[in-house]
């Protein structure tokens, strides 16, 4: 067992930040909104994403539900805190970890509101999505990435199109904010992938998106493993001095991708569809 990591996947044995001591030490009567943290690591490997191995540890491991409605009762007491913010990468995983704290939270008044990260295929379920608002979550994050299956496939995603328009569906339907966010110029990314996310959004109409050029920046994600460069072409400068390092694939440049992202948030301005994430999006 290396140091400081739990023996299993739990994380309930681990100290729960004391937001009131907090609170005293710098003179404040508490806080409003709260930072909070229930899971390390991701189950999921999408190829784009470094997540699941920072901090050479792979293991997934989360706090209880039982655990995660005590601390929030406990800061929305001590604190006064209205909203809760967690940090996780994906909130709604375990599935029924969520079901149980969304029981939890209702039994218990629904004392706070909260916002998370989520896959939309776990929000593909109405009755999910119902039993989160009812809970308190007003805001979801989800990472669309693309409205094309064969990028989706080359993401490693294990999402698809059809699951992304009945997460947005159901938010809307519950009263639920969607931010979504999407990688433009992945390998495989082409004009006419492009148009299918477009139509995507179109349909879908999320509340806020984002729009992320492809990037070979972090370290260690899986599609810049030997085998990926080979399969797309992917080349990629190693100056460490940037932290925009131009690269090129098959079928798409870091420049071309630039001008698309570009391209794209205008049509979607213009075709009235969702609000542009970084130029509207204020957070909590």
């Amino acid at each position: 067992l290396r140091s400081g990591l739990p023996a299993g996947t739990s994380l309930d044995g681990q100290d729960t930040p004391d937001w009131a001591a907090a609170a005293k030490r710098r003179g404040r009567a508490g806080w409003k909104v709260v930072q909070y943290e229930s899971v390390r690591g991701c189950p999921y490997r999408c190829a784009f994403c470094n997540y699941p191995f920072l901090f050479d540890d792979t293991r997934f491991r989360f706090k209880s539900a039982a655990r995660i409605a005590y601390d929030w009762a406990r800061y929305a007491q001590e604190c006064g805190t209205e909203v809760i913010s967690c940090l996780d990468s994906l909130f709604t995983v375990p599935p029924k970890r969520l079901r149980e704290l969304c029981g939890l939270l209702v039994a218990r008044g629904t004392p706070v509101k909260w916002l998370c990260y989520a896959r939309a295929d776990d929000l593909a379920d109405s009755e999910t999505v119902a039993a989160m608002k009812a809970a308190g979550c007003v805001q979801v994050q989800i990472g669309l990435e693309s409205g094309d299956p064969g990028v989706l496939a080359n993401m490693n995603k294990k999402v698809t199109p059809e699951a992304n328009l009945a997460a947005l569906e159901n938010c809307r339907k519950h009263g639920i904010t969607t931010v979504t966010t999407l990688v433009v110029g992945f390998p495989g990314e082409t004009a006419a992938t492009l148009e299918r996310t477009f139509e995507h959004l179109r349909q879908g109409r999320p509340d806020f998106h984002f729009l992320a050029t492809f990037s070979t920046r972090a370290a260690g994600v899986p599609v810049l493993e030997p085998a990926s460069r080979a399969r797309f072409g992917l080349r990629a400068a190693s100056n460490p001095r940037t932290t925009a390092p131009y690269w090129d694939h098959d079928t798409m440049s870091c420049t071309e991708a630039g001008a698309h992202a570009r391209a794209l948030n205008r049509r979607l301005a213009l075709a009235g569809t969702s609000l542009n994430a970084a130029v509207y999006y204020g957070g909590v």
